[in-house]
């Protein structure tokens, strides 16, 4: 029997890339929603985006709303000195921590990281005899996910468009993904729980990816449809025809089953590979389907509540994808793709997202919010106050974030003339280990 060590976190970094949907999400760039929970109090934007009704709110009368946002990349300096995350060549360099600045660059480059999620750093132990092979991963064992993991989102590139008395005409980009992976219980335990490998066990990968885009002409409308503007319902819709211009899919399992005895003979372990991938690309025709958003706001006075769903019912027919299987042929010790179609019709889907939300502001210098969204992600609830005091604003904010964890918020803004700053320190849910974070960011606001 053998025993040895060597520096081992990067054994798994590039297997858990995608452990959490997005290291530090729900933080956008706006100091001034951010130090607030997210929660979005100017109509339009990104409320928009979920509720096509805000299109038609006329804004909101607030004291000290800023025209526009300028985000200051505070934490740009300290990723460029990160050698390391940076130095590929250097012994001390960690791919843990450069998969952390992958999953949220955007986030690492303007967020100061007051303090970042632990990093493991510990050895990896080899046990290795005739008939015996642990692996013992220290802290490492951590980014071993015991669920399914992955990345998922669908984002709306850009929206352009035209309206006249509520009517909209316009067309948006869009992308879609969906990348998951799990581990079968047999290689769950042997590389969290160092467990020793077994005889005759198989060990295996479930894997499953979508990735899809295009882009949706529509038309809408958006409008009061009861009351004044001091209270009155409002309602919005469009209708979207949406036009896939290249998708790809792929699922499947794989793993290796151990021999009689681990390590003896030719070949001590037998691998397996079964999987489907259907793609279409340019050269094929496209993809299409119809679907829509809808949207409700009720305003009275102070107060204002809101429910609004994008990506309603969006199912795309794909008229001429390729399907092929893929399998580990065990007599040539090779992967071996067959062709089952080439040209299928083949149907994918977008998943709704949804936001309900609240505002109620209280006189000209306190506001609340509330908001809840809901994405393929997962679910994100956040409750916010903002207090004006003279030049100065106080924010607090309290989030249930997608990965069912509590975060905190607070900062502080000040105006001079026409300008202002913005400073928010914020706790998240960040790096492959989705442990607790603590991040600086700023902002400058345009009156």
């Amino acid at each position: 029997m053998v025993r040895y060590r060597r520096l081992g976190p990067g054994l798994l970094a590039a297997l858990v890339g995608g452990a959490v949907p997005a290291a530090a999400q729900g933080l956008t760039l706006d100091a001034r929603s951010v130090a607030m929970g997210g929660v979005t109090i100017d109509r339009g934007g990104a409320i928009a985006r979920y509720n096509p009704a805000y299109r038609s709110v006329p804004a909101r009368e607030i004291t000290g709303r800023p025209k526009t946002t300028i985000p200051i990349p505070l934490g740009l300096i300290q990723v460029l000195q990160d050698s390391a995350a940076f130095d590929f060549d250097e012994s001390y360099w960690n791919p843990v921590r450069f998969v952390n600045y992958a999953l949220s660059p955007a986030v690492r480059s303007f967020y100061y990281q007051i303090r970042e999620p632990r990093t493991p750093t510990s050895d990896v132990e080899f046990t290795i005899g005739q008939n015996e092979l642990i692996i013992d991963l220290g802290e490492a064992r951590l980014l071993v996910p015991t669920e399914r993991f992955g990345l998922a989102d669908a984002s709306r590139l850009f929206d352009m468009g035209f309206g006249m008395k509520g009517v909209r005409v316009g067309v948006t980009a869009w992308l879609h993904r969906d990348l998951g992976m799990q581990l079968d219980s047999a290689m769950t335990s042997f590389l969290r729980d160092a467990a020793r490998a077994q005889n005759n066990q198989r060990y295996g990968i479930i894997g499953d990816g979508l990735v899809q885009g295009g882009f949706s002409p529509m038309v809408g409308y958006a409008g009061r449809v009861a009351g004044n503007t001091e209270r009155g319902l409002y309602l919005g819709g469009s209708l979207r025809y949406y036009v896939g211009v290249a998708y790809g899919q792929t699922r499947g399992t794989g793993g290796v089953t151990t021999g009689d005895t681990i390590f003896a003979g030719p070949n001590p372990v037998t691998p397996d590979l079964d999987a489907i991938t259907e793609y279409s690309g340019t050269d094929r025709s496209f993809g299409t389907g119809w679907g829509g958003d809808l949207g409700v706001v009720w305003v009275s006075g102070p107060f204002e509540v809101g429910l609004g769903a994008t990506d309603i019912g969006v199912k795309l027919t794909w008229p001429e994808a390729r399907i092929e299987q893929a399998a580990w042929d065990t007599t040539t010790d090779e992967i071996v793709t067959t062709t089952l179609a080439s040209r299928a019709e083949t149907e994918t889907e977008i998943p709704i997202a949804w936001v309900a939300n609240m505002a109620y502001q209280a006189g000209e210098r306190t506001t609340l919010g509330a908001q809840v969204v809901n994405t393929s992600r997962g679910t994100r609830l956040g409750v916010g106050v903002e207090q004006r005091v003279g030049i100065l604003a106080l924010r607090g904010g309290v989030v249930r974030d997608q990965l069912k964890k509590n975060q905190l918020s607070g900062g502080i803004g000040f105006r001079f003339g026409s300008v202002g700053l913005d400073v928010v320190i914020t706790s998240y849910a960040g790096g492959i280990t989705g442990e607790r974070a603590i991040a600086l960011g700023s902002s400058i606001s345009i009156y």
